[in-house]
C-alpha cells in the first residue's frame, strides 16, 4: 500500500517500475529474500517478503531485493549524507531497539550469516534487564534505546516534571532533561553512558573513524551528542586521544 501511494503521488504505476528494494529489521537471508525472525516484529517467522512483494506488484521476482534496514541507512549516509567520503563507519539506530551497521574499508560487514552489526543484542550487563524477545538479559538495547529511556522514566519522583499520566516517552524525557529536570537528566545520562560504552566497544572491534546515530532518539540532536561525547571521552582509553567523530544521520533515517 505504501508503494501504491508513492506511485500515485508520482503519477506512475507498477508497470513503470524496473525494480524494488525492501528493508526490514531482524535476521534475514537476503539471497532468498526471506526475513527469518525479528525481535521487535511479532509473528515474523520465515517471511518470504520478496516473493510477497513481487506477487503483489507484478514485478519480476529477480528485480525485488531485500536488505537490512540499518545497512540501507548506512549506505545512504555514505552516498549522500553525513559519512560521504568515509570508508570506516558504524551506524546505530536508536529507536524501539538498537540496530547497527558497519562499513569496513569501504564494504558492508555482513558476517557468515548476514548477522554482523547486531549491536543492540550485544550483552552489556550480564544477567541485567530483561528486554525484547531474545531470551537474553542485559543486552545493549535494554539500556540504550528510546524504549529503554521511556521505561527508566516510567516511575519518576513526585518533584519531577515527568510525573504524569500517561507516562512520558523518550522525546519528553530528553526535553525535560534539557529544561533542567534532575531526574530526567539522570535517565538521559545513564542512557548516554550505555551508548558511549557501545561506541567504545565498536571502536575496539572495527576501528571506525565515524559513528553515526539515526532513529527516533537521534532527534534529540546536539543535546544527545554532547552527553554521549562526554561519556565517550570519560571511558575512552588513555593510549591515544579520541580519533572518532560521533555525529547525527542526515539522509533521512
Amino acid at each position: 500500500r505504501l508503494g501504491d501511494a508513492v506511485l500515485a503521488e508520482a503519477g506512475r504505476t507498477w508497470a513503470d517500475v524496473a525494480g524494488a528494494g525492501v528493508c526490514t529489521p531482524g535476521l534475514m537471508d537476503p539471497r532468498r529474500g526471506v526475513v527469518q525472525t525479528a525481535a521487535n516484529l511479532r509473528g515474523w517467522q520465515n517471511v518470504p517478503i520478496c516473493d510477497l512483494l513481487a506477487e503483489a506488484t507484478g514485478l519480476d521476482r529477480a528485480a525485488v531485493v531485500l536488505e537490512h534496514d540499518t545497512n540501507a541507512a548506512l549506505l545512504a549516509e555514505v552516498w549522500i549524507g553525513t559519512a560521504m567520503g568515509r570508508d570506516n563507519v558504524v551506524l546505530m539506530t536508536l529507536g524501539t531497539g538498537v540496530g547497527g551497521a558497519i562499513l569496513c574499508d569501504g564494504h558492508l560487514l555482513r558476517g557468515s550469516r548476514g548477522q554482523a552489526g547486531e549491536i543492540g543484542h550485544a550483552i552489556l550487563v550480564p544477567g541485567g534487564r530483561e528486554f525484547g524477545g531474545t531470551g537474553v538479559r542485559g543486552i545493549f538495547e535494554g539500556y540504550a534505546s528510546a524504549s529503554a529511556v521511556a521505561a527508566a522514566a516510567a516511575s519518576p519522583p513526585a518533584e519531577s516534571s515527568l510525573r504524569r499520566d500517561p507516562p512520558p516517552d523518550c522525546a519528553e524525557v530528553f526535553r525535560c532533561a534539557e529544561e533542567g529536570d534532575a531526574f530526567a537528566l539522570e535517565v538521559v545520562r545513564d542512557a548516554a553512558r550505555s551508548i558511549a560504552i557501545g561506541c567504545i566497544n565498536c571502536c575496539r572491534f572495527v576501528d571506525p573513524d565515524m559513528i553515526i546515530f539515526a532513529g527516533g532518539m537521534a532527534q534529540a540532536g546536539e543535546f544527545l551528542l554532547r552527553e554521549v561525547r562526554a561519556q565517550f571521552e570519560a571511558h575512552h582509553w588513555n593510549l591515544e586521544p579520541v580519533r572518532v567523530d560521533i555525529a547525527l544521520a542526515s539522509a533521512g533515517s
